[in-house]
């Protein structure tokens, strides 16, 4: 979230609802008009 915090994430579904399992998946949203920044901040 932290890495992303110029996008305004947001955590999004069952994690977010407190809803924890080994198998959950941790949705985040993020606002954005162009993904490459995005995907460029995920690889470093």
């Amino acid at each position: 979230m932290t890495a992303l915090s110029r996008f305004k994430p947001r955590l999004v579904g069952s994690v977010w609802r407190g809803i924890i399992k080994p198998r959950s998946d941790i949705d985040i949203e993020v606002d954005y008009t162009d993904p490459e920044p995005i995907k460029k901040t995920l690889q470093e």
